[in-house]
């Protein structure tokens, strides 16, 4: 079975803050049923908070390192913003950071192996105010990418378009750089 055939498994985020912890533990493969997911994403939103890094993104992820066996991949849409970051986890091997525009053409390209947590702006979600938001690409394909919002725990379809809008409102209204980030 290829990853295209598979489901992840929908995460209904607990904390109020907590998207990108829940879409993390979706693509990790970790299950709301399972008695010890609450304890670890709250344990993961906590240590993340403490920003042990110059960056809220960096706390976090090396936070979520503890639960999983696999390498963190981040992709971050801005030259400079990916430069800073990787310097400030320069001693960690199993974070890596790369460089790339996030758009639905990169999503598409890595959910052919790999499952996704992606920010975007939520107002594009239907909500009324501009904020940031995380979700879990669970598939891309012929122009639809489906994704799970920890919000609800809910699959939502969004044409390519449409979440191409809802990173570029992240960007341009919000001024926040866009990231994706994966496991390998």
């Amino acid at each position: 079975m290829n990853l295209q055939e598979k489901k992840l498994v929908p995460f209904k985020q607990n904390l109020h803050d907590s998207c990108l912890v829940a879409a993390f533990l979706m693509i990790s493969g970790i299950s709301s049923d399972d008695e010890n997911a609450k304890k670890a994403e709250k344990e993961i939103f906590l240590a993340g908070e403490k920003k042990t890094h110059d960056f809220w993104i960096q706390s976090m992820l090396n936070s979520m390192l503890k639960f999983t066996d696999k390498k963190i991949c981040l992709v971050v849409d801005n030259k400079f913003f990916a430069k800073t970051l990787s310097r400030g986890l320069q001693n960690n091997d199993r974070i890596e950071i790369s460089q790339e525009k996030i758009s639905t053409s990169l999503i598409t390209k890595l959910t052919e192996k790999y499952f996704l947590a992606i920010n975007l702006d939520n107002q594009n979600l239907g909500d009324w105010a501009h904020a940031p938001h995380w979700v879990a690409v669970e598939k891309a394909s012929r122009g639809k990418i489906t994704f799970i919002d920890p919000n609800t725990a809910g699959r939502r379809i969004f044409s390519e378009e449409k979440l191409d809008l809802a990173i570029a409102s992240l960007n341009n209204h919000l001024r926040i750089c866009p990231l994706l980030v994966y496991l390998k």
